[in-house]
């Protein structure tokens, strides 16, 4: 798991609100859209049930 690897900044929420500054990027994928705040600490996704809040990864993960 990705979180128990310290490769994660932040946690996900299947259920949570959209927070006030958050602004739609543009990006999206059939019904997800990509929202992001200024502190970018986390994404989030409005999916058609709601929005999700993911982590981002951790600076320099997944690089060799």
């Amino acid at each position: 798991m990705l979180t128990g690897d310290g490769l994660l900044i932040g946690r996900y929420d299947g259920d949570t609100r959209m927070p006030a500054g958050a602004r739609d990027t543009g990006y999206h994928y059939r019904h997800w859209r990509l929202w992001l705040t200024a502190d970018r600490a986390s994404v989030y996704v409005r999916t058609p049930d709601g929005v999700e809040e993911r982590p981002r990864v951790r600076e320099g993960a997944g690089r060799d």
